[in-house]
Formats: C-alpha cells, sequence, structure tokens
C-alpha cells in the first residue's frame, strides 16, 4: 500500500506505471531471501525498494530525506491500521537501502580505492619531514554495495611522492601536468579514489585528493600547483 501510494504521487504515465511495476517486482524477489532471513522494519522496507525499483526503471536514485518527508504524509491509519507505530528516520531507511544492496549484490564490480593522509609537523625541517613514514590503506571493495573483500596497508614516504612528481616531468617542460601525476601515484596506490561511474565526477574527484595530498608540500613551498582552468601543472621549487 505504501509502494502503491507513493508511486501514485511520483510516477505519472500509463507507460512509466509499467516500467516501475516490472522493477518492483524484480525488486521483490531479489530482496526475499533476505527479508526471510532478517527482520526489517515494515515501512523501511518498503521505502527501500521502492527506492530500489525507481532507480532501475528510471536510472536515477531518489533522494532518501525527500522521499521519507513524502511518506511521512501519507496516511497511514488508513493504509495499515491506527494502531501501527510509524517511526520514520532518513538514517533508518539509508541504512535498509545499504544493507538490502549488501546482501543481494554480486559484486561484478571491483575496484581498487586507497585511504591516504599525509601528516605534517611544523617542528620538522623540510628534510624530516621528506623522510618521515606514512601509511595508509588500500581496498578492494564492491562498487556497486561497498563491500571491502580485502584490505592492506601500505607504507610510503613524502620524499617518494616528490620523485614521483619528478618522474612525470616532460623532457623540456616546467613541471608536471596535473593528471600525470595522478596517473602515477593511482599506479603506486597512493592515490586511488572511489569509482565514479561519471567520469567528470570522477575527475573531480581526483583533482581534489591530489590537492588535499600535497597541501603540506604547497605549505612548505616544496612544490606549487598552477592556478588555471586546463593543463594544470605542478611544479617542484
Amino acid at each position: 500500500m505504501v509502494v502503491a501510494a507513493l508511486r501514485d504521487k511520483q510516477v505519472g504515465t500509463a507507460d512509466d506505471r509499467q516500467r516501475f511495476a516490472k522493477a518492483y517486482e524484480t525488486c521483490k524477489r531479489q530482496v526475499a531471501p533476505v527479508v526471510r532471513k532478517q527482520a526489517f522494519s515494515r515501512i523501511n522496507l518498503a521505502l527501500a525498494i521502492y527506492h530500489a525499483a525507481y532507480q532501475d526503471a528510471f536510472g536515477k536514485a531518489l533522494n532518501i530525506p525527500a522521499l521519507v518527508d513524502e511518506a511521512s504524509r501519507l496516511d497511514f491509519d488508513a493504509m495499515l491500521g491506527p494502531r501501527m507505530i510509524i517511526d520514520l528516520h532518513p538514517s533508518s531507511v539509508q541504512h535498509t537501502i545499504v544493507e538490502l544492496k549488501r546482501q543481494t549484490c554480486t559484486h561484478p564490480n571491483r575496484a581498487t580505492r586507497t585511504r591516504v593522509t599525509i601528516t605534517d609537523d611544523a617542528k620538522l625541517s623540510d628534510a624530516e619531514f621528506l623522510a618521515s613514514p606514512q601509511g595508509g590503506r588500500v581496498e578492494l571493495y564492491c562498487v556497486d554495495c561497498g563491500t571491502i573483500f580485502s584490505a592492506k596497508k601500505i607504507a610510503f614516504t613524502p620524499a617518494s611522492v616528490l620523485k614521483a612528481i619528478r618522474g612525470t616531468i616532460r623532457f623540456g617542460q616546467e613541471g608536471a601536468l596535473l593528471k600525470d601525476v595522478i596517473a602515477r601515484l593511482r599506479r603506486d596506490y597512493i592515490l586511488c579514489p572511489r569509482q565514479n561511474a561519471d567520469a567528470r565526477k570522477q575527475q573531480s574527484s581526483e583533482y581534489m585528493l591530489v590537492k588535499v595530498l600535497l597541501r603540506p608540500f604547497v605549505a612548505r613551498g616544496l612544490v606549487a600547483i598552477d592556478d588555471v582552468v586546463r593543463n594544470k601543472r605542478v611544479r617542484v621549487l
């Protein structure tokens, strides 16, 4: 009833409703084994399946807080009875969505991501900073549901990052192209952000992360990043 009420509000044409109905039946079949093994809030489960079906049918994800707000306006007394206690929170619905996705995913899309930060101590000299031990984690994970299959620690020094930058400078040019630096750091597993299907968003996240990674170098005057829109370069000073 909850799904039907939301569908009537958000899915307009007959063709769209037919597409949604097919996606909804598919989602119900997929989550049935999980629901039999694990108890979920009835309302959270309905919204989670509705969210998955809508995304499968129309290729876009619904905003969770907006979906919960829309659902909160439904007449639950008429649909489920006056004694039914309704406790709707976006975080609870999001948790149900994540759990269903995790337990029904077949993990076809796997990728590597790195969690790395470079810590700096202002008391250290430049030489001491470059030699300071740094670390992070490399994870093999499912792009679709976020399940982590393996994780290992990595160790490096800021000097190795600086060496990688120098290694990407092409003959006769001043500085290394930022995209070349990113490619080299990806190869060394120092910079591997979470994969994004949108190439522009993926590039944006890589640019943002490399700037964060190089912030201690910039603060110390060891490198500089060009303030231009295109063909940004990283210059070793």
